[in-house]
Parts: structure tokens; C-alpha cells; sequence
């Protein structure tokens, strides 16, 4: 719930439902991305994912939702802190920036 608190008050993410367990499934929407056709959008968390998880630093899943791509964390370690989600938060702001910016 707190992962989707976070998302939900972020102006550059998108939670595309509401949990009903440890899995969250969103979509990081820089401002660069705000008006961008549904394929392009999705394509781009697709790429995102793919730099996340060659950075090292966290794992996400692909997953859909309403038929365009979309980001997916199962959080599961119960150590996982508030600070944890702000730095899966703000990684994804930068590698989505390098991406962006190349």
C-alpha cells in the first residue's frame, strides 16, 4: 500500500490499478511522455525495465494493462522500508532521464 500511496502522489507515475496484494503495477510518465501514443508509452517501460535491471540496482517485471505496457514489483522482503521505494522511485527517474536524454 505505501508503494501505491508513493505512485499516487508522484505527478510523473501512474499506478494502473488499485493492489489487493504485494503487487503493484505502474507506469513511469515523465513529462516528456505525457502526450505519447499508447504503443510509444509502453515501449518506453518496456526499455526502462531493461536499463533498471542492467543498472543492478532493482527487478521489475513486464506486465500490461488495458493493453499497453506497464512496470510490476512484488514486494515481498518484509524489510523493505519507505526509503526503499523512494530510491526504486527515484532510479527509475534516472535511468528514464538517460533514456530520455541520451
Amino acid at each position: 500500500r505505501a508503494l501505491f500511496d508513493k505512485l499516487q502522489a508522484a505527478p510523473d507515475f501512474e499506478p494502473v490499478h488499485q493492489p489487493q496484494c504485494n503487487i503493484v503495477a505502474f507506469r513511469y510518465v515523465p513529462d516528456a511522455m505525457r502526450d505519447a501514443p499508447a504503443d510509444e508509452l509502453g515501449r518506453f517501460q518496456l526499455e526502462l525495465r531493461r536499463v533498471l535491471i542492467e543498472s543492478g540496482s532493482f527487478y521489475l517485471v513486464p506486465t500490461k494493462a488495458d493493453g499497453v505496457g506497464a512496470l510490476r514489483v512484488t514486494l515481498i522482503n518484509p524489510l523493505t522500508t519507505p526509503d526503499d521505494l523512494d530510491d526504486l522511485l527515484d532510479e527509475l527517474r534516472s535511468q528514464g532521464r538517460r533514456l530520455l536524454d541520451p
